[in-house]
């Protein structure tokens, strides 16, 4: 009994120390939206900074990411190590047929998995965010945060509202006179965004020298919606100034004297892939009926939450199993099942850890996207490019991964890693504690 108690007691010292210790490392977190193995790993692509990571570090063929493979989901996936049916993030977009609460999904508290913000903190670290989705409410456990996010009214002037949702109170204004010069809203946006970004990363690396900062990079994202994936035409150039961007932290790390014990981990959240067809559901759903009047309240049986390259059917009232099943028959019954989509049944959407809400959910084929609206017919052409593909559909929606800096033993190249996977191998580098809800460390690309 004394020898159980002592061992006990022994286990619950190295845990308190553990859990108490101050951290002495330095992890730079940077998701590129829309980043694509290619960028790293073929020569066309103008990413020095990248490939000079991949070249000291260890980078991935693909990351396997969420469904739906989309922003904030991937993002929430990524600083958890939860899927969304655990960390509660299940769209960009809040459901709501009835538009009772609407727009783009954004307070912290919505978060229902712990973050590594929080997991840092608990550990004695300090910590920063940038343009990072779902962090706005001015968090505790985040130390120095420029959160991502827009006024509802988007009439407002953005710098202002920017400045009011960014903790401390005062940094923006302290790094417009000292780095970054008078923010525009004009020239606060796309690119010169990501410019933006990388030196207000740079200056809170230099002076504030967090153990863990998070960085969201958008603008290689806004070009491929645009112009279809890994097109020659503007992409290139957002990827560049990605890349610069990440130049400014690596600068940074080295003037702040921490380069031997920083970590540079670069990811992204999703894949991408070129359209040629658009595919709308809930057409189909008001032509039979079951939405008598778009986005009304009391006047919907069932609705299609579009996200990206997927959609969610949700009912009003979860227990109309008949109904549901109805709904499952038109869509298995069409004359377009197989040639541009497939039905994702409740016991897949479980086994990727998606909306425990969702009734069912179609995923379309590559090159066919998906639109929540309520006009026209069911298929209808498209151009540009889109994600949220059900991730393992084929290769194009993988993103990326690098690991490079201190605690990498070796460069190398390995196959396939899982997103959720991301933040309980930034605990080990970290050597803290973190409650991952589905994720385990990529073994083997550490020390």
């Amino acid at each position: 009994m004394k020898t159980k108690l002592n061992i006990m007691m022994l286990f619950a010292i190295l845990t308190f120390g553990k859990a108490t210790a101050q951290v002495d490392h330095h992890i730079v977190l940077v998701t590129i939206d829309g980043l694509i193995p290619e960028f790293y790993s073929e020569e066309k692509w103008p990413a020095p900074n990248l490939k000079e990571l991949v070249k000291n570090g260890v980078s991935s063929d693909g990351v396997r990411g969420v469904f739906p493979s989309v922003t904030y989901p991937s993002h929430t996936t990524i600083i958890t190590g939860a899927f969304p049916e655990n960390h509660g993030i299940y769209y960009n977009t809040y459901f709501d047929p009835e538009n009772v609460k609407t727009g783009w999904v954004s307070q912290f508290e919505e978060i229902q998995a712990q973050t590594l913000w929080e997991s840092v903190k608990k550990a004695g670290g300090s910590t920063a965010a940038i343009e990072w989705p779902v962090t706005i409410g001015k968090p505790e456990c985040i130390d120095y945060n420029v959160p991502e996010g827009w006024p509802a009214d988007r009439s407002n002037d953005f710098i202002t509202y920017k400045k009011s949702m960014t903790t401390p109170a005062g940094l923006l204004d302290e790094m417009e006179g000292k780095s970054l010069g008078k923010l525009e809203s004009d020239t606060y946006k796309g690119m010169l965004k990501d410019e933006k970004s990388g030196e207000i990363a740079a200056y809170m690396i230099e002076k504030y020298q967090p153990n863990f900062i998070a960085v969201h990079l958008i603008d290689t994202d806004h070009s491929q919606h645009v112009n279809g994936r890994a097109s020659d035409h503007e992409v290139p150039m957002a990827l560049a100034v990605a890349d610069r961007a990440i130049g400014r932290m690596r600068e940074a790390v080295k003037k702040a004297g921490i380069e031997d014990k920083t970590t540079f981990i670069i990811t992204g959240d999703h894949g991408f892939s070129t359209l040629h067809t658009k595919l709308c559901p809930n057409t189909l759903l008001m032509e039979k009926g079951w939405v008598t009047k778009e986005g009304t309240k009391g006047e919907w049986e069932a609705y299609f939450q579009t996200s990206g390259a997927s959609a969610f059917l949700h009912m009003k009232d979860p227990k109309n199993k008949k109904l549901a099943e109805k709904i499952l028959e038109t869509f298995e019954s069409s004359a377009y099942h197989s040639k541009y989509y497939r039905i994702v049944k409740r016991k897949e959407l479980d086994d990727i850890g998606a909306d425990p809400r969702a009734a069912f959910a179609i995923a379309p084929k590559k090159g066919v996207g998906m639109s929540g609206t309520f006009k026209g017919d069911f298929v209808q052409k498209a151009g540009g490019g889109t994600h949220g593909f059900f991730p393992t559909d084929f290769d194009g929606i993988l993103t990326g991964l690098i690991i490079s800096g201190a605690g990498v033993p070796e460069p190398r190249r390995i196959e396939e890693v899982n997103m959720e996977d991301i933040a309980p191998t930034i605990s080990e580098i970290l050597k803290i504690n973190h409650p991952s809800k589905d994720g385990t460390p990529i073994f083997g690309v550490i020390q």
